[in-house]
């Protein structure tokens, strides 16, 4: 199958704004960061206010946001009339971030995408922040709150075989566990249950397999992407099998399935509730220990 995602390098994301050829370009920075510099004609929009609150009674730590990552339906309507003022379905939407450093925010956008409908999602490869110089007049930028749409170019039309659900992978993982591959994309102490105190449950999900979200990065600084050949070496072992990611709230857990599909040609499904809602409740089975 052909990817709905494809790589940008700096040089053609600058090409392509240069000629008016982006319709629609996404920072996923925080607010105080995008409000800094941003690119011609870029709207701000943050994974963690596409989020719901946890529906069960958890620490009041998990209400803040960033801290629970269950994509909010609702959010996902009113975002579509947002992306319909500049895009359709069929037209490209860039996604633009920090790159490493921030934690996968881009790339969980990216799949937020592709699950509401998108065809076209293009992934910067590297920060935006090399780009940034490019332009000394930031006042194109236009936060995603502030936007209004009355007609949308854009129909949702929510991708189920994108996205897991906690009760159906409870399901294949009592019914059809090795029919399935079940990737764990945090860091090995996590993945080890050292992890963090405000985690209501520590360890991993059982028969996951360990793919850290800092192995998806190359060179000493980590800016860009690894190669097809580096992000196949690493999964040849387990690639013969339909693919589900998590992490600790799905969002490094979504650029593995975008980087998946890129190079691997397959649609990885994400498991956005994660560790943190695996956790928070108290009957699905969780294990410590390295794999």
């Amino acid at each position: 199958m052909s990817s709905t995602f494809q790589l940008l390098k700096s040089e053609d994301l600058k090409e392509r704004l240069s000629q008016g050829l982006c319709p629609l370009v996404l920072d996923t920075r925080p607010f105080e960061i995008f409000a800094k510099g941003s690119l011609p004609r870029a709207i701000n929009l943050l994974w963690e206010d596409t989020c719901c609150k946890p529906q069960i009674k958890v620490a009041p730590v998990l209400h803040t946001p960033g801290y629970w990552g269950n994509l909010d339906e609702k959010t996902l309507e009113k975002l579509a009339k947002t992306i319909g003022a500049f895009a359709g379905n069929e037209d490209e939407i860039v996604v633009v971030g920090s790159g490493h450093r921030d934690k996968g925010r881009e790339g969980r956008i990216a799949w937020t995408l592709a699950y509401m409908g998108a065809e076209r999602v293009s992934l910067l490869d590297g920060p935006v922040e090399t780009l940034l110089g490019a332009w000394e007049d930031s006042s194109g930028a236009i936060p995603v709150v502030h936007q209004e749409v009355q007609e949308s170019k854009f129909k949702l039309t929510l991708n189920e075989k994108r996205r897991i659900k906690m009760p159906e992978l409870i399901n294949l993982l009592q019914t059809q566990a090795q029919a399935i591959n079940l990737v764990d994309t945090r860091s090995l102490p996590e993945f080890n249950g050292d992890s963090y105190d405000y985690q209501p449950r520590k360890g991993h999900i059982p028969g996951a397999i360990l793919f850290p979200y800092d192995d998806m990065f190359s060179g000493p600084e980590k800016l860009s992407y690894i190669s097809k050949n580096q992000f196949l070496s690493k999964i040849a072992a387990a690639a013969d099998k339909p693919t589900i990611s998590y992490c600790e709230v799905g969002v490094r857990a979504a650029l593995y399935a975008v980087l998946h599909e890129i190079y691997q040609g397959e649609i990885v499904r994400v498991y956005d509730g994660s560790i943190m809602e695996w956790g928070a409740h108290g009957e699905p089975v969780m294990e410590c220990g390295a794999q």
